[in-house]
């Protein structure tokens, strides 16, 4: 502001010089003389040139023809002012006085370069040398001048800032001033074009002359612009901040850009792709720099409301550094929350947060995100009461009270965004329940083309995002299909590899008990290694492996590593060991007893079962299939070995049980379990009875061929052989013997012979 009369002074000189001397001076040196005045007060060069016309009446004034103000010496745009024509008329009793009263100032197709430099400089700063006031160097007061208006018409006014990049062109504009009392308002009007968009402004300042000396002032603006308006009512001063109220309604964001100078790249792509933003309202209310300010704002984004209240305690604290009051009410989309607490430019944000929100995909289309994927009736009420501190590279959440519908946990968390985030938490529960997020489709519909582990991509990219190690405990969790109590477990994410600790995992009437680990380095591999004690095997394999014929409790142990980026690849991949004790029960569809009793294998279905005492046994698993070979059970009536293989990834099974009846059995009869998991088929193993059968025909028919061999044997040699368990035995060992005995007779009958009757071995 300071600029406009520091011109408007130097022209006034100009003026009142050139009709004192009109008469004395050419107009050539009555020229020169003032564009000396100007430059004086300036510090820039003023050309005139046409004829300059001096008036006495009605008031004592001039006329020139095209004058010019140079720019500075840096800028780029040309002259910073210059007019067709100028005409100045003063009241010529009032150079007389204190002041000069101004009656008109009128300028005729004026251009006015503004610029800023990108180091800062501004061309309307004018170097003048030592001019840190408006007081002579002699202490006597300025010379002051009153306007009782000032007229351009038709004028062409062009900003550029090199350091904002902001830049437009006004063009046609007409203003109309008025400064009547030195010390009173100064009333500016201007209208015009600005980049293709009309324009109005209408403001009024308290007092030129204590704005000049430092002091704060009364301001009042009015701007109508692109269909959107604004305005400011309070004080301002040169070196104070402003204080008042400032009213805007925004119609169109863009269009106001534009006649600001800034075009569509000031908001970048991501953000304009992302929020539509409608016409929206703003007010700030500061009635003292040094104390709070309020703040309203409504409008539409994305076609959704969204209004915020808020004071500020002090908004110099607050960009002076320091750490202020904050309280701010929120409502979007339905939804509200509130802020109480305190904040700061360092970043600093600390305070309690109450938020309670109602309309979840509403907030998730006004934040331009789509809404996450929750199941019907989840999401209905979501409340977050709790204690937040951010300080720009961490986050704080403290005793949060959050709700889910019906479900309420107390959570803490502490968030540090270094180059990996780190995230450590606890959550606290009591009854949790999550059922509603959980399938339980019991996939009673569906059929054999729907068979087969899923080979749909399994994404673990989220593992990389951040560290973290999160603690979750509750009372118990109800998933629909299983309730867990107690819960409560502890996850460690590090760099992608997440290890899970079931540390209390109260499930199917027994206790889990283990780890399981998701890895994400270099792929995706997981590793299940957990132990089941008293577990009701019913509902557990029902829900692993769709199995509901096993009435009993055991223990189940087993360690298994998958590697693959889908539930097909881990599930054929699979690879481990694990055993399984399992005490007294019943396996209903099956009756073993009665299926070797008749040879019968119709000894299957509804109504059909075993009961046994104990089942016991361990397995290996390898490329998804796993082998066992020493399945021992036991049971009132019989006991039974097994063994075979199942095929995790094929979904088949080939499974032999050997039972043995304590009484009414002569025939050991396996019972074969084999097919898919979707429809095995039971089946008595005949072919291993026939076998079984010319085993034993065999050995009888060996036995009586032995024995006869031994009878002609006894015969051919004359003696009484041992009956020995195998023919080559029995051979061997009765030959050996007969024969030295043989032997020894004769080697004692043939010396005797020798020694005349008179044997070594013989009697005197």
């Amino acid at each position: 502001m300071r600029w406009i009369f520091r011109v408007v002074s130097a022209m006034v000189t100009f003026a009142v010089l050139t009709v004192i001397v009109i008469v004395l001076i050419p107009a050539e040196r009555i020229a020169e003389v003032a564009a000396r005045q100007v430059e004086a007060a300036t510090g820039r060069k003023m050309t005139i040139s046409g004829e300059i016309s001096p008036s006495i009446w009605p008031e004592l004034g001039v006329s020139t023809g095209p004058v010019t103000l140079a720019n500075a010496d840096w800028a780029e745009g040309g002259a910073f002012f210059s007019a067709d024509a100028l005409a100045i008329g003063v009241d010529f009793q009032s150079l007389f006085g204190g002041a000069v009263r101004v009656r008109r100032i009128e300028a005729t197709a004026p251009r006015i370069r503004l610029e800023r430099a990108a180091d800062g400089r501004a061309n309307w700063e004018f170097d003048i040398g030592g001019e840190s006031g408006d007081t002579p160097a002699d202490g006597s007061a300025p010379w002051m001048v009153t306007l009782d208006r000032a007229e351009i018409s038709d004028a062409d006014i062009g900003y550029i800032d090199h350091v904002s990049g902001q830049q437009f062109e006004a063009s046609g504009v007409d203003a109309v001033m008025a400064m009547p009392d030195a010390d009173g308002p100064f009333d500016l009007a201007l209208s015009g074009q600005i980049n293709g968009e009309a324009f109005e402004t209408k403001a009024r300042l308290g007092s030129v002359t204590g704005l000049i000396e430092g002091a704060t002032v009364g301001l009042a603006v009015d701007l109508a612009a692109a269909g959107s308006t604004a305005r400011f009512d309070g004080q301002g001063g040169r070196a104070a901040m402003p204080e008042g109220r400032l009213e805007a309604d925004i119609a169109d964001l863009d269009r106001l850009l534009a006649v600001a100078g800034l075009d569509g790249s000031v908001v970048p792509d991501a953000v304009r792709s992302k929020y539509r933003l409608g016409g929206f309202r703003l007010v700030v209310d500061s009635p003292s720099a040094n104390g709070p300010a309020d703040l309203a704002f409504s409008g539409v984004v994305n076609d959704q409301n969204l209004e915020l209240t808020a004071r500020v305690g002090s908004v110099t604290e607050l960009l002076a550094g320091n750490v202020v009051a904050l309280g701010a009410d929120v409502k979007a989309a339905g939804n509200r929350g509130r802020f109480d607490g305190r904040v700061g430019t360092a970043p600093v944000v600390e305070g309690q947060v109450v938020a309670e929100i109602s309309d979840l995909d509403r907030l998730f289309r006004l934040a331009g995100e789509a809404a996450p994927g929750l199941p019907a009736g989840v999401g209905q009420r979501i409340a977050i009461d709790g204690g937040v501190i951010f300080t720009g590279t961490a986050f704080n959440l403290s005793d949060a009270s959050v709700t889910l519908d019906d479900t309420t946990a107390l959570v803490s968390a502490d968030l540090t965004l270094f180059k990996r985030p780190m995230l450590t938490a606890r959550i606290d529960a009591g009854a949790l329940d999550l059922s509603r997020f959980v399938d339980n489709d019991d996939g009673a519909e569906a059929d054999a083309g729907d068979l087969g582990w899923p080979q749909d991509v399994i994404d673990v990219s989220a593992l990389q995002m951040l560290d973290a190690d999160i603690v979750i405990a509750a009372d118990s969790v109800d998933l629909g299909f299983l309730r867990i109590a107690p819960f409560e477990t502890s996850s460690r994410l590090d760099a992608g590899r997440a290890v899970t600790e079931l540390r209390k995992f109260g499930a199917y009437e027994g206790n889990i008990g283990g780890s399981f680990v998701v890895n994400s380095r270099g792929g995706l591999s997981i590793r299940t290694n957990l132990a089941g004690r008293d577990i009701a095997l019913q509902p557990f394999l029902t829900q692993v492996a769709d199995f509901d014929r096993l009435r009993a409790s055991g223990d189940v142990t087993f360690n298994l590593l998958g590697i693959g980026d889908s539930v097909h690849a881990l599930a054929h991949s699979l690879s481990g060991d694990g055993s399984v004790e399992i005490g007294a029960g019943e396996l209903v569809g099956l009756d073993l007893v009665g299926m070797v009793r008749t040879m019968d294998p119709s000894y299957v279905g509804p109504g059909s079962k075993t009961i046994f005492d104990r089942i016991a046994g361990s397995f290996t698993v390898e490329k998804g299939l796993l082998t066992n070979d020493d399945l021992v059970a036991t049971a009132p009536l019989f006991e039974a070995t097994g063994a075979g293989q199942l095929g995790i990834g094929a979904q088949t099974l080939d499974y032999r049980i050997t039972p043995k009846l304590y009484e009414g059995q002569d025939v050991l009869i396996p019972v074969r379990i084999a097919g898919t998991w979707d429809a095995p088929r039971v089946s008595l193993d005949l072919e291993s009875v026939a076998e079984q059968r010319l085993k034993e025909e065999t050995e009888r028919l060996r036995a009586k061929a032995e024995e006869r061999v031994l009878e002609r044997v006894e015969e051919e040699l004359g003696v009484e052989l041992e009956r020995r368990e195998t023919l080559e035995d029995t051979l061997r060992e009765g030959l050996e013997d007969t024969l030295r005995e043989r032997v020894d007779d004769e080697l004692r009958e043939g010396l005797g012979d020798l020694l005349g009757g008179t044997g070594l071995f013989g009697n005197n």
